[in-house]
């Protein structure tokens, strides 16, 4: 009873100290349960694939659903070329590339607060030069496994994207139908940034 008056009474000052302090233990348990597991993608696909289509019905795209439904396949067709990553040159990765600068993607990367945030990402990078035969091996394991659930994650958003603009949807719009179409990871609460 005392630690859930102590939680009411709490303003956002005392929150966001709580918040900082769970986030990194909530971004480990989300990351192993989703960026590194091999099977999330194949299983977020099938869902998000289902629900997508379902979802098109109320956006501009309804009725589109064999066009979009046809574009995720060639799209993963690609991606099964390319060892389970989006491909790095061709059509689709123009398009990854056109709708990511849109900003179309959504998705569990990492999103810096600030500068000072980014800089230690870069130095850890940096840093990783130095690694030895066996953490370079576990680290792009882990790397193809980011790659290969992104590619799953955003299979059928950048298909409805493709498709909005083959009828005539301006890439802003496109994208943002498409970033809304299934679970958008983007979003997040008033505590969001100051957690995360």
């Amino acid at each position: 009873m005392r630690l859930a008056g102590a939680l009411k009474n709490m303003d956002a000052t005392d929150m966001g100290v709580v918040a900082k302090i769970a986030a990194p233990i909530t971004r480990y348990f989300a990351a192993v349960n989703t960026q590194y597991n091999p099977i999330f993608g194949i299983v977020n696909l099938i869902r998000d694939s289902g629900s997508g289509v379902a979802n098109l019905t109320s956006t501009e795209l309804a009725g589109k659903q064999k066009a979009v439904s046809r574009a995720a396949v060639d799209i993963l067709r690609e991606v099964l070329r390319n060892k389970g990553r989006l491909p790095a040159g061709g059509d689709v990765a123009a398009l990854w590339d056109d709708f990511q600068n849109v900003g179309g993607q959504t998705g569990y990367r990492e999103l810096f607060r600030d500068a000072g945030d980014r800089a230690k990402e870069l130095r850890k990078e940096l840093e990783s030069f130095d690694r030895s035969k066996q953490s370079q091996f576990f680290h792009a394991a882990a790397d193809w496994l980011s790659d290969f659930n992104e590619a799953m994650e955003n299979s059928i958003r950048l298909a409805a994207y493709k498709v909005g603009l083959d009828n005539g949807m301006s890439k802003q719009k496109a994208a943002e139908l498409a970033k809304n179409l299934t679970v958008n990871f983007n979003r997040k609460g008033a505590m969001g940034r100051d957690a995360g």
